[in-house]
C-alpha cells in the first residue's frame, strides 16, 4: 500500500510538470515554490466526522509546491493519530489543484481554486476477526470560490462543494460485506456531496498593527457522505464550524499559526456530540 501511494504522487507530480511545460500558462516564478511545515490537532475531525475514535489527537506534517506561479499546486499531508492502537488510519493525503481569481477590479472578484485529492491508507486495509478486510482509501474532488470584494464591513463569504468517492465499491473481493462492520465502513461506502457555506472576517488586535484574528463560521450540508453506523449520513445540515486564529510571523519565511475550533452538531449520522479542537500549525517557505 505505501508503494501505491509513492507511486500515485510521482504519477501526479509528474504529470503536472508535463502539462505545465505544454500548457498556455504565463509562469510568475522562475522555480517552483516549496512550504513545508506541521500541524498538531487535538482532534482530527474530517468534514464533521470524528476520524481518530475517542477524540484522539494527531501530528500531520505537509510539503506543498507551486508549480512556477501557473495555478498549479500540489501538496502532500501526513497524518497519524498520536497514540497507539489507530495505526491503521495513518493517512497520506495527495492533492492537485489549480486556482487564481476572475474579475479581480471588480466588486465580484472571485477567488477559485479546484482539485482532486486521494486519501491513502498504507497500513490498511483493516482486517478484522472474522476474515473480513476494509480498504478505506478514498478520493474527492472539490471546488472552492470566495468573494473579497462583495460585502461590506470586510466579512467575506464562501462557497466550497466537495464529491468524495470510495476508491473500491461496498463489498469485498472475498465476498464480505463492508456493511457489517459498523463504525469502520462509513469511509468506503459513504459516497456522496458536501458543500460548505462560509463567513470569514479578519479583526486587528489591539496593539498589534499588522496581526489580525481570523474569524470564521462555516454551515455545513452533507448530501450523503459518511456516516456514524455504517450507512450513508442524512442528507441535512450536519453542522456548524465556529472558528478562530491568527498569524504569527516567526521571521521572513516562518509562521506560526494557532487556531480554535468548535462544531455544533446538527445530525447525528454525522456526529454523536458537539465537538471542539485547537491546532498549532508551524509553515517555513524554504524558497
Amino acid at each position: 500500500m505505501i508503494r501505491k501511494g509513492i507511486l500515485l504522487a510521482a504519477v501526479v507530480l509528474l504529470g503536472t510538470v508535463g502539462l505545465v511545460q505544454a500548457g498556455p500558462f504565463e509562469s510568475t516564478r522562475d522555480d517552483i515554490g516549496v512550504t513545508a511545515g506541521a500541524t498538531y490537532l487535538s482532534r482530527y475531525i474530517w468534514y464533521g466526522i470524528d476520524i481518530t475514535a475517542d477524540n484522539h489527537s494527531a501530528f500531520q506534517p505537509f510539503v506543498s509546491l507551486d508549480l512556477w506561479g501557473t495555478g498549479w499546486v500540489f501538496d502532500t499531508h501526513w497524518t497519524r493519530a498520536n497514540d497507539s492502537g489507530l495505526e491503521n488510519w495513518e493517512q497520506l493525503d495527495y492533492t492537485l489543484s489549480y486556482g487564481g481569481t476572475c474579475n479581480q477590479d471588480s466588486p465580484f472578484a472571485t477567488d477559485w481554486r479546484a482539485g482532486w485529492r486521494y486519501y491513502n491508507h498504507p497500513d490498511g486495509p483493516i482486517r478484522h476477526s472474522d476474515g473480513c478486510t476494509q480498504d478505506i482509501d478514498r478520493q474527492e474532488l472539490f471546488a472552492n470560490f470566495s468573494w473579497p470584494a462583495i460585502a461590506s464591513c470586510g466579512v467575506i463569504p464562501s462557497y466550497t462543494v466537495v464529491y468524495v468517492t470510495p476508491e473500491e465499491g461496498g463489498r469485498n473481493s472475498n465476498g464480505c460485506s463492508t456493511a457489517s462492520h459498523n463504525g469502520n465502513s462509513y469511509l468506503r461506502e459513504g459516497a456522496g456531496f458536501v458543500h460548505i457555506f462560509g463567513l470569514g472576517k479578519d479583526v486587528p488586535l489591539p496593539g498589534a498593527s499588522k496581526q489580525n484574528l481570523r474569524l470564521s463560521a462555516d454551515a455545513v450540508y452533507n448530501d450523503g457522505m459518511g456516516g456514524t453506523t455504517g450507512g450513508n449520513a442524512d442528507h441535512e445540515w450536519s453542522h456548524v464550524n465556529w472558528g478562530a486564529q491568527t498569524s504569527i510571523a516567526v521571521d521572513d519565511t516562518t509562521t506560526f499559526t494557532p487556531g480554535i475550533v468548535y462544531q455544533t452538531t446538527m445530525d447525528r449520522s454525522v456526529n454523536t456530540s458537539d465537538e471542539w479542537w485547537f491546532f498549532l500549525t508551524l509553515s517555513h517557505l524554504c524558497n
